[in-house]
């Protein structure tokens, strides 16, 4: 299996409950369906304990591959799209240690 993970910020003006309410509730709703994601997880920042954010929201998604990744028919989702920024996306490794 295979991880990507995005990272967001949200455009000023963003009501932070409201965008994330929405980001569970119908954004999350819409790919819970979608059967090439094998986990779907989303989470937000609450509490900064130390230095700046970087970014205020991650999400992460898990594929048996690329190829997998690249079938999955997105959804363009109006709300979602307009109140985030600084989007970055990127494959990893994950290595579970405990």
């Amino acid at each position: 299996m295979i991880k990507r993970v995005w990272t967001c910020s949200l455009k000023e003006g963003t009501d932070p409950d409201e965008f994330w309410k929405h980001w569970v509730e119908v954004h999350g709703a819409e790919l819970k369906d979608e059967p090439l994601i094998k986990k779907y997880t989303v989470q937000r920042v609450k509490t900064v304990v130390k230095g700046q954010p970087k970014f205020w929201g991650l999400m992460e998604m898990w594929f048996d591959s690329e190829e997998e990744y690249k079938k999955v028919v997105w959804k363009a989702d109006e709300y979602f799209v307009s109140h985030i920024t600084d989007i970055f996306a990127a494959w990893v490794d994950e290595e579970v240690i405990i």
